[in-house]
This record gives C-alpha cells, sequence and structure tokens, in this order.
C-alpha cells in the first residue's frame, strides 16, 4: 500500500495513521461510514473507497475540533468524496476493460479474415509452387517464367489483400459490384494457380447481401475451393464442389 499524506504533517502522526490502516484495515474496509480516529490532541475522520463489490483505498482528513457544525460538515464531504473517488475509479477501470475488449474483438476479426481470404490464396499459391516444382523438368523456360510472373502476382494480391484486412478497409466503398467482382478474381486466380476450371454464376446480385452475410458466403467459397484443390493435389480427381445459396 501507498500513503499519501499532506506537506507538515509530522511523521510521528503519519507513522500512527499508517499502523492503524494497516492493523484494522479489513475493518474499515467494511465500514459504509467514515471512521473517527484520534491522535493525542488530533482528531482525524477516515473513510473507505469502494464499489459494490470492489475495495480501492482509504481517503482520511484532519477534523477541526473547534466546531462540531463544521466537523460534521467536513465528515459529509469526505463521504461525499469517498464515493465519487470510487466512481472514478470505477468507470477508469470500466474503459481500460472496454479497451481490451475492443483489441481482443479487433484481433479476431483480423484473424478471421485473413484466415477466410490470404489464408487460402496463399494455399493455392504453395499448391502451385509444388505443381511447378514436380513439373520443371517437362515444362521450358518460358513456361516457367509465366507461372513464376503469376505466382508472383498472386502474392502482391494477397499482401495488398493482408493490409485492408489490417487496417479494416471496407468493401463498401470501393464502387459498386465490388463483392462478385471479387469473388470472381478469387475464383479465377484459383482456377490459374490450380490449373482448373471453376465456373461462377449468380441469378441475383449480391450487393444488397448486408456485410455479415457477405463474409459468410465468402468464406463458404473459399473453404470449398480450398478443400477441392487439396484433394485434387492428394489425387483425387473426381472431386466436385457445388453449392447453392437461397434467399436469406
Amino acid at each position: 500500500y501507498v500513503l499519501e499524506v499532506s506537506e507538515g504533517v509530522p511523521d510521528k502522526i503519519t507513522n500512527s495513521i499508517a499502523s492503524l490502516i494497516k492493523e484494522e484495515l479489513n475493518d474499515i474496509a467494511a465500514l459504509d461510514e467514515p471512521y473517527i480516529y484520534k491522535s493525542g490532541s488530533l482528531k482525524f475522520a477516515i473513510s473507505p473507497v469502494k464499489s459494490s463489490h470492489e475495495f480501492f483505498g482509504i481517503l482520511g482528513i484532519l477534523l477541526d475540533n473547534k466546531s462540531i457544525i463544521i466537523e460534521r460538515e467536513n465528515i459529509k464531504q469526505l463521504k461525499f468524496l469517498s464515493s465519487l473517488s470510487s466512481i472514478i475509479i470505477e468507470r477508469l477501470k470500466m474503459e481500460d476493460m472496454n479497451r481490451l475488449l475492443l483489441i481482443a474483438e479487433e484481433q479476431n476479426r483480423i484473424a478471421n479474415e485473413i484466415h477466410d481470404s490470404v489464408m487460402q490464396k496463399l494455399l493455392y499459391i504453395s499448391c502451385k509452387v509444388g505443381l511447378l516444382i514436380k513439373s520443371k523438368n517437362e515444362k521450358g523456360w518460358d513456361d516457367i517464367t509465366d507461372e513464376l510472373k503469376l505466382i508472383n502476382d498472386s502474392l502482391r494480391g494477397a499482401m495488398k489483400e493482408l493490409r485492408e484486412e489490417i487496417y479494416g478497409l471496407s468493401c463498401e466503398k470501393n464502387g459498386n459490384n465490388y463483392f462478385e467482382k471479387r469473388i470472381e478474381s478469387y475464383i479465377d486466380e484459383a482456377s490459374k494457380l490450380n490449373d482448373v476450371n471453376i465456373s461462377f454464376n449468380t441469378s441475383k446480385g449480391l450487393e444488397s447481401v448486408n456485410y455479415d452475410l457477405k463474409k459468410v458466403i465468402y468464406r463458404i467459397i473459399s473453404e470449398g475451393l480450398a478443400n477441392a484443390i487439396r484433394h485434387k493435389r492428394d489425387g483425387d480427381s473426381s472431386v466436385l464442389v457445388a453449392g447453392e445459396l437461397g434467399t436469406v
């Protein structure tokens, strides 16, 4: 515990108050009214600073022995300051907790967005690099150069998307049909990187769908394609991925 006192208070009195608080801290913390403490000719009022569920500390003042009325007024003010202090401290603790919750939510958002988009692209790139290594003796330098350029472009796209997800850039401010174009671009890139044909058709526009549902749709598509391409890479050539999104 830290004991702060006003300037000019003798060390003897300070030590006496410190000993009292140390010995009777639990009893003082349980009080609802200020505690009156006498040290020689001096009289102090000590009040706990606490909320309904937590004890923060103690506030005290030197009382004026000359007037009972002033003494009572000082005690009332001490009680008020104790209550006000507890509210301020609790508010600060609540704001700190909210800040930590916001940080945790943002971390979860970034983690989910990276998993749903960037990680899937990196999987396709990894598959493409694996295929390129296996076929390096069968392809000419020009073909290998073209495929390396494709991989490089995909990596640049993944890096750009990673930056956008980290800084929370919304797709809503990128113009009309951005969501559908993003899906088409994602599928086209996956097709080129993995030498597969993937078709994408919508019967209705997706731009009117709310943002949370767009995230779900994008996740379904990316996970489905990733699983299909992973099975294809493992030698299962009979993989078929089909899906239908109904009215929500």
